[in-house]
């Protein structure tokens, strides 16, 4: 949802000097923003990011000194964004609102900072993604942490939309079929659109289906173990429509008819022509929304989905999407240690999920 307005509270200048985002470090761009504050508002705000002792500073560790524009990766993803970390760390209004405005102010001047160099468009065809987006700012006690809410019941409706947007459509047809896929399964937009054919996992012997599984060096994957999950009949049916796109050789899963592979941004734009009132609800604007507003709201419609048909088994639906090893042995300790099935070995329960969703769209 990278709307790229501000919502309201949030005010910010341009810095005066030039630093690009490509190459100057997330610490970098902290500590000149903090510059332009007065002396105890710029001890705060680089307390927030680095400070030893402050109970945010940990969710920035990993991208401090990465490139400033690392850390926009962060934006779109619920399960990483600094933001929604915060809210789950601290419950108090005012805490919320400080780390709202300054991680709001670092996302305007990578966005800014990007666009006076010309390059914002070609890096974010579809807008910078932004944490922003992601939550309402508290101007009250119990604000709600996420911005949108999902109606999982429309999807047929949108599905049905979207398969008729590619038979009118043919050069987008590799497309129609990645946003298919991303729905039965609930992955990351970078998770189909980088998988190679290679990904589409025959079963093996006693297994119950047949799988998908991308190893940690595919862009888009983000974890440290390979995604290895169980895929249902329909799934299954949508990924060998992908294959016959393109009769092109040494390509991805999910390609253009001329065997390119889909670039990015592509998922987003289509995603978004696909209209179907009530699909989505700004909880901030208390208005209901035709359109996804991006491809990774995908992701969160199957999370809510899979949590209606499966409450309270956060730990299966979280395997089934291709979560750590951890989400899959919950409180089994040192198991997680010994868990390493081979790709195309599924059992009876590892489908229970998938199965269930494909047969729900």
């Amino acid at each position: 949802m990278a709307s790229g307005k501000l919502q309201k509270g949030a005010s910010y200048k341009p810095l005066a000097e030039n630093i690009n985002p490509q190459t100057a470090t997330l610490r970098q761009l902290v500590e000149a923003h903090a510059n332009t504050l007065s002396a105890d508002g710029k001890k705060a705000f680089l307390s927030s990011f680095t400070g030893a002792k402050n109970q945010f500073a940990p969710i920035f560790k990993d991208y401090l000194d990465r490139p400033a524009v690392d850390f926009v990766e962060t934006f779109a993803d619920d399960e990483m964004n600094p933001l929604v970390k915060v809210w789950e760390k601290n419950e108090k209004v005012n805490a919320r609102r400080t780390m709202f405005s300054n991680i709001g102010a670092i996302e305007f001047h990578i966005e800014e900072q990007l666009q006076r160099a010309g390059i914002l468009g070609e890096m974010f065809p579809e807008g910078m993604p932004k944490a922003t987006d992601r939550v309402n700012r508290p101007e009250k006690p119990k604000a709600k942490a996420r911005r949108s809410s999902f109606n999982p019941g429309l999807m047929g409706e949108w599905l049905k939309k979207l398969d008729e947007y590619g038979q009118q459509n043919p050069q987008d047809i590799g497309i129609v079929k990645a946003l298919e896929a991303q729905a039965h399964m609930g992955l990351r937009p970078g998770e189909i659109m980088n998988a190679p054919a290679s990904a589409l996992t025959e079963p093996t012997k006693r297994s119950k289906s047949w799988g998908f599984f991308l190893d940690t060096d595919t862009p888009g994957v983000k974890m440290d173990e390979n995604l290895n999950v169980a895929i249902g009949p329909r799934t299954y049916e949508i990924m060998q429509q992908a294959l016959n796109v393109s009769s092109a050789n040494d390509r991805n899963l999910f390609v253009n008819p001329d065997g390119s592979p889909i670039g990015k941004g592509e998922m987003t734009r289509v995603a978004k022509l696909i209209k179907v009132p009530g699909i989505m609800h700004d909880d901030f604007t208390g208005t209901k929304l035709d359109n996804l507003q991006e491809a990774y709201d995908l992701r969160r419609m199957w999370v809510t989905l899979a949590l209606n048909e499966f409450p309270g088994q956060g730990n299966r639906v979280g395997a089934a999407q291709g979560r750590a090893v951890g989400a899959v042995t919950g409180g089994g300790g040192a198991l997680k240690e010994y868990y390493s099935p081979s790709p195309g070995f599924y059992g009876k329960e590892a489908t229970s999920v998938p199965f269930t969703i494909d047969e729900w769209l």
